[in-house]
């Protein structure tokens, strides 16, 4: 290996001088004024040296601890206060360097390249070092436990801002040092709920709203400042409305709760608790109002994060088609630029039924990629390996045949790190390959909403009858068609009724690629818009009930034009001219929810009813009927075959095709009646078929193996193939008029970057590539697996960073196909990096913004946080009067609050009334007696006999509560519960409270009740996606003013509140950005919903007032 000596790069010296000077501090000091320590190649980083002496210099040096890369060394002159410049983009290699200030360690910095290994983005739950070894190359992250406090937790910190990093912001911070992009999975609310601040909470409350679009603007605030990490952002985990009551007072799926009745009657909808009991017609405009509400808040939310960051991706989880009720559909995710949805296997589908599964959510936009989530075996014991591998193997092909951006392995039970890494470096090898194409299909099958609707107002209709405590609704069903004496019972509910609905689509769907003709999903509402022009069978399956007119004009229209259409015999609307399939799909979600938990029979049998290979037998039924039923069209068949254990699927791929072959093949073992079937049983099979469609020139290359590394051509494509399968393998097949030419490749270094581009030589198709980059010495510093676009083409800038060492870098690109090969060398030297120097006096952030509000002319109002700023205050307010604008001058104690929480409630919350017998506490341990009580400020008191104040933190083990005072509200569960006065509680050793007297009632939460019991905040707190919205910074506060702030944390509390928050690029203090500058910030949304603010940071006078002048340079004329 050939040995290179660094040499180091000495910098020009950066000179600056101030107008005002502070007497320097003690020792210089480097400042991150980014608040960041690691970074991508491609960002500019601003450093900054404080405490500096006039005239002296200084060095800072960058020591990278990698080899490959140069030390850098910047040579600083002093200038009595504070040296600010700028590392332009790619200036360093990646690695890791040690900083070192006057010689002496000072903290490392992170430089990581942003490439990334695959274009096809796989992860898992699993801590970092174990989702590495498993091949992630992608991290979920969530945006919460933002903010930073005073030690009690009353207000923000106010001094030593930068000695800490908010956990919220570190964890991204640690993404980046890892070189992992986040997909920002949620930030509205946790994994617990479902629903935003708790499982009861109204998505349609006027409170709520406003709640969830803070969060929105404060999110985009916080995360654009990682803007290359951030894949997407999304707002919570598997969405659904809350329930809401019933007319005699249940709680249920699907009914609304009073407080959404303006949301209801804005639509145009007569509100009522009873929706069902009207008329199909007003069902549905209801359920349409309920269905999109979702959508609305989603769509909302977009919109506020792109306001702030309009770069920014929307990809937020939207799943369980069937809940119907609970506001969910596949139309939701038209909100999203990238779908996201998590399917659930192993529940009446088999592993492979991901494939259906996620055509059914991207029913809005049949040929999207999806962001997916996993999940892993969901019941019974784990099953052993090999067979856990191979389900998840097969999962993964079915998701990459369907259209997958990234995928993210939930509960991976039995699946060591090494399991995972031989599913996902494969798929990782292979995917970018799928991620250039996209399914073409001539048959669909129909997703109807409107049979999902009505269907669903009969059982709405029985659960408005039905009276608190009455048992559920059961359905008895005979599962099994061979054996009719077997029964089965249900609880029949609005689940159930969309789980057959979705049941007996996706069997249509599934059962229609096993037969050879692959097909996409069409919402209904797609049918009006004109997309069934691009088929010739529309499949339509369980329809009961009729389309509404523009649906029917449109199915009209298709068959006069020559189209197809096929139905089962479960359907009992009429449609003109339809083929019938001999196969009944109705009741086969009724039917395995009914063997699920069956005890019927022996060990062996009761078994059977969980396995993979049970749920699949309807597939496989259903196989044959359709396949003679598309006899009957126009639609070709993509594969025939014999079996019905293979799945088809054809992609477009520029001029060319991609056809994908997977083994669904499951073998049963041979057992005794006392022995168990494992869930799963994949198994490799044997079977001849052929591929159907092919040019008649064209050549084809296939990829086999489980992990795809036998690669060929074929020498008779048309002709019958015998293929062997291994368990759950994908046979992917490439479809070209005419085999590549070869592969032209260029590189060039411009900056720090290295360009390299490619393209296959007389062929416009996607073809699989592996990139590899080394440096002189011969080692690889980028190997990333990639393919050609439709086109043919591929290009991608690689990081080498001015520091580079000097030498021949060498390109090289293989395939696995076609013997196609090409290398290149691109002779590099290293270049002195030139920082961009600090020149203006004020630094402006977000000034497009910034003048688009002021363009506006709001009314301003100037917050004093101290008297002292009050002659700046008036000479602002005095050029801003002259310029239009109305503004007024006001202390900031008047114009910013505490907010009274809760912020969003429950419709209803619980009140304990002191009436009733109190209950025994014989036998147990009563360590101390607590009088509790608040008062109007918010503040709690809870005295023991001794007359120690235990505040908020009463909840102590063995302690008799007595509520005094005006009473108690506690909101730090799911529920608001209130104790009125002389209630009574005791609190066990394990801090659980019971009620020892006290009756209780449920109430509505109207305005008069929240104004009552809602008290000013006490203590701040970090949301943590939990059951509430605690008071985090900066909503905590609020106000009904645009504001213009002035001053730094500790001549400001509102401006302590935005600089503890989390929420500004970049932040002032003693020692930034210096004496006589200032920082010029627009902040959307801090404290209420469009009231904005615009800070002028600063810690002097000679600061503010160069801040001020900036700021008049944005007016309108």
């Amino acid at each position: 290996m050939a040995i290179f000596r660094s040499p180091v790069l000495i910098l020009p010296a950066l000179l600056w001088t101030v107008a005002i000077v502070h007497p320097p501090v003690q020792a210089a000091e480097l400042i991150w004024p980014q608040q960041r320590q690691a970074y991508y190649a491609d960002e500019p980083i601003t450093l900054a040296i404080a405490g500096t002496a006039r005239g002296v210099m200084l060095s800072l040096d960058l020591v990278p601890l990698d080899a490959g890369a140069t030390p850098v060394r910047l040579p600083l002159r002093g200038n009595g206060s504070t040296v600010t410049f700028t590392l332009p983009p790619t200036a360093l290699a990646p690695g890791t360097y040690a900083v070192k200030l006057e010689g002496k360690p000072v903290v490392k910095l992170r430089i990581a390249s942003g490439v990334i290994d695959s274009s096809l983005l796989l992860s898992q739950t699993l801590n970092l070092k174990q989702s590495q070894a498993a091949g992630a190359n992608f991290m979920v992250g969530n945006a919460f436990n933002f903010g930073r406090f005073n030690s009690e937790r009353t207000g923000p910190l106010t001094v030593k801002l930068r000695a800490s990093r908010s956990p919220g912001l570190a964890t991204f911070e640690r993404a980046i040092a890892a070189n992992l992009p986040t997909l920002v999975y949620m930030y509205w609310t946790g994994y617990v709920t479902h629903k935003p601040f708790g499982s009861q909470k109204s998505w349609a409350n006027g409170e709520m709203g406003a709640a969830m679009r803070l969060l929105s603007f404060h999110t985009a605030q916080r995360l654009r400042r990682f803007g290359k990490n951030i894949i997407s952002i999304g707002s919570l985990d598997e969405p659904g409305l809350s329930w809401g009551k019933t007319p005699t007072g249940r709680a249920t799926t699907g009914f609304p709760n009073w407080d959404e009745q303006p949301w209801y009657t804005r639509r145009g909808w007569q509100f009522t608790n009873n929706p069902a009991a009207g008329s199909g017609a007003d069902w549905q405009k209801y359920m349409v109002i309920r269905r999109d509400i979702i959508r609305e808040r989603q769509a909302e939310a977009k919109k506020d994060l792109q306001t702030v960051w309009p770069g920014l991706v929307f990809s937020t989880d939207l799943y369980a088609p069937h809940a119907i009720m609970d506001g969910t559909d596949p139309l939701n995710q038209e909100v999203n630029q990238v779908p996201a949805t998590h399917v659930f296997l192993d529940y009446g589908l088999d592993r492979l039924g991901a494939y259906s599964s996620l055509m059914l959510e991207k029913a809005h936009a049949p040929s999207a990629k999806i962001a997916h989530a996993m999940n892993g075996q969901l019941f019974g014991e784990p099953v052993p390996q090999p067979q856990q591998l191979y389900a998840y193997r097969l999962a993964l092909n079915g998701l990459l045949a369907a259209g997958l951006a990234s995928n993210w392995w939930l509960n991976t039970t039995a699946m060591t790190p090494a399991d995972l890494a031989a599913v996902n470096h494969p798929a990782k090898r292979i995917g970018p390959l799928l991620r250039e194409t996209s399914p073409d299909h001539e048959v669909a099958v129909l997703w109807s909403e409107t049979e999902l609707m009505l269907r669903q107002q009969p059982i709405t209709l029985q659960e408005a009858s039905r009276s608190p405590g009455d048992m559920p609704l059961k359905l008895t069903v005979s599962p099994l068609a061979d054996q009719p004496q077997v029964k089965g019972e249900i609880n029949l509910d609005a689940y159930s009724v969309g789980h057959d609905y979705k049941q007996a689509v996706l069997t249509a769907h599934y059962a229609l690629a096993r037969a050879g003709y692959p097909a996409d999903i069409l919402h209904e509402r797609l049918l009006p818009r004109g997309i069934l022009r691009h088929y010739r069978t529309l499949v339509v399956v369980g329809q009961t009930h009729s389309f509404p007119p523009d649906v029917d004009k449109a199915l009209q229209a298709f068959v006069s034009a020559g189209g197809k259409v096929v139905v089962d015999r479960s359907i009992t609307l009429k449609l003109d001219r339809a083929i019938t399939a001999q196969t009944n799909l109705a009741g086969l979600g009724y039917r395995w929810l009914a063997l699920l938990g069956s005890k019927e029979g022996n060990p062996r049998q009761t078994s059977y009813f969980q396995t993979n290979h049970f749920m699949d037998e309807p597939v496989r039924q259903a196989v044959l009927p359709f396949k003679q039923a598309m006899a009957q069209t126009t639609s070709q068949p993509r594969l025939l075959s014999s079996s019905t254990e293979l799945l088809v699927e054809r992609h477009t791929a520029g001029t060319g095709f991609i056809y994908l072959v997977i083994n669904g093949y499951e073998q049963l073992p041979q057992l005794s009646e006392t022995q168990k079937y494992g869930l799963y049983n994949y198994a490799p099979y044997q079977v001849e078929y052929q591929l159907r469609g092919l040019p008649p020139q064209g050549v084809v290359y296939g990829l086999e193996g489980a992990d795809w590394a036998r690669g060929s051509q074929l020498s008779r494509p048309a002709a019958p193939i015998t293929a062997k399968f291994a368990p759950a393998e994908m046979k992917i097949y490439l479809v070209a008029p005419r085999a590549p030419a070869g592969l032209s490749l260029s590189g060039r270094k411009t900056g720090g970057m290295l360009t390299v581009q490619a393209a296959l030589q007389q062929l416009k198709m996607p073809w699989p590539l592996r990139v590899v980059v080394q440096d002189p010495s011969g080692k690889s510093i980028y190997q990333v697996d990639r393919a050609t676009r439709p086109d043919g083409s591929y290009s991608e800038q690689f990081p080498l960073g001015e520091n580079v060492l000097p030498g021949a870098y060498t390109v090289r690109i293989t395939s696995p196909l076609g013997n196609l090969s090409a290398q290149t060398q691109i002779n590099v030297q290293p270049a002195l990096v030139k920082p961009q120097v600090l020149t203006e006096t004020v630094q402006v952030f977000d000034r497009q913004a910034m003048s688009t509000f002021l363009a506006a002319k709001p009314a301003l109002t100037i917050a004093l946080g101290q008297e002292s700023h009050r002659s700046l205050a008036e000479q602002l307010a005095r050029r801003l009067s002259t310029r239009g604008f109305k503004v007024t001058i006001k202390p900031e104690t008047e114009v910013l609050h505490k907010v009274a929480y809760p912020r969003v409630w429950n419709p209803y919350a619980r009140i304990y009334q002191p009436k009733g017998e109190e209950r025994s506490l014989q036998g147990q341990l009563i360590d101390r007696r607590i009088q509790l009580t608040t008062d109007n400020s918010g503040k709690i008191t809870a005295r023991t006999q001794d007359g120690q104040d235990l505040g908020g933190n009463w909840r102590q083990p063995n302690s008799f509560v007595t509520v005094g005072g005006e009473g108690y509200l506690d909101w730090s569960g799911d529920e608001e519960i209130v104790y009125e006065p002389g209630v009574k509680l005791y609190v066990d050793r394990n801090r659980r409270v019971r009620v020892i007297k006290g009756t209780p009632v449920e109430v509505p939460t109207t305005t008069d009740f929240k104004a009552k019991w809602a008290k000013p905040w006490t203590v701040l707190t970090s949301h943590q996606g939990a059951y509430q919205l605690p008071p985090q910074l900066p909503e905590a506060y609020q106000t009904d003013s645009h504001l213009i702030l002035l001053g730094d944390s500790t001549t400001s509390q509102a401006v302590a509140v935005l600089q503890a928050s989390d929420l500004l690029l970049q932040i002032v203090d003693e020692q930034y950005p210096g004496s006589g500058q200032a920082l010029l910030s627009f902040v959307w949304s801090p404290f209420a919903v469009e009231k904005n603010v615009i800070l002028i940071g600063a810690t002097d006078e000679a600061g503010l007032q160069a801040g001020i002048n900036r700021l008049l340079n944005f007016l309108p004329p």
